[in-house]
């Protein structure tokens, strides 16, 4: 099981998770995926279900998964 799907099944089991992932996971929305160009401190984000995806450019692309 990838590491998105982890954070969904064990969402559905009352169990609470929050952590960095690569922008090479599957799984992860389209919008986090995309090689676009940030400014420094710029961020978005996307909620499917009870997960909320992350990215934030810092000196490099960011990207969080929380339940």
């Amino acid at each position: 099981m990838h590491q998105v799907g982890f954070i969904y099944k064990n969402d559905e089991t009352g169990l609470f998770g929050m952590g960095t992932v690569r922008a090479s996971r599957k799984g992860l929305p389209y919008t986090l995926k995309r090689k676009d160009q940030m400014e420094h401190r710029e961020f978005m984000f996307c909620i499917k279900r009870c997960v909320a995806s992350v990215k934030w450019q810092d000196n490099k692309p960011v990207m969080v998964l929380s339940t």
